[in-house]
């Protein structure tokens, strides 16, 4: 079995579980389920574009620390598997202050 479906299949089921868990024990209706589906897909647009913003931004970075110290900075750090997470974090962040908008809290 290919680790991709597997991992598909996984997710799935708990999905799936989380849904009659959160309908039975927590109460919430199936018709909010669409504008929660529209929000991830909202954050998943934000984390690719602070993505993309991150990634342009370390590749200049790394130019101008070239151009200005004479060192050899691989491109390659800005490849580093923990920015995709920062990013979505950052896509998170980003949306709940759309969310609450943008008024102070504490």
């Amino acid at each position: 079995m290919d680790d991709s479906l597997f991992l598909l299949g996984i997710v799935a089921l708990t999905s799936v579980l989380a849904y009659f868990a959160a309908r039975r024990f927590a109460g919430l209706q199936a018709a909010g389920l669409a504008a929660a589906a529209a929000r991830l897909l909202e954050c998943a647009g934000l984390a690719l574009g602070f993505y993309l913003l991150d990634l342009a931004a370390g590749f200049a970075a790394v130019l101008v620390l070239r151009k200005l110290t004479g060192a050899f900075i691989g491109l390659y750090v800005n490849t580093d598997g923990t920015l995709p997470v920062l990013a979505t974090l950052q896509a998170i962040v980003f949306q709940w202050w759309r969310a609450e908008g943008g008024r102070g809290g504490a």
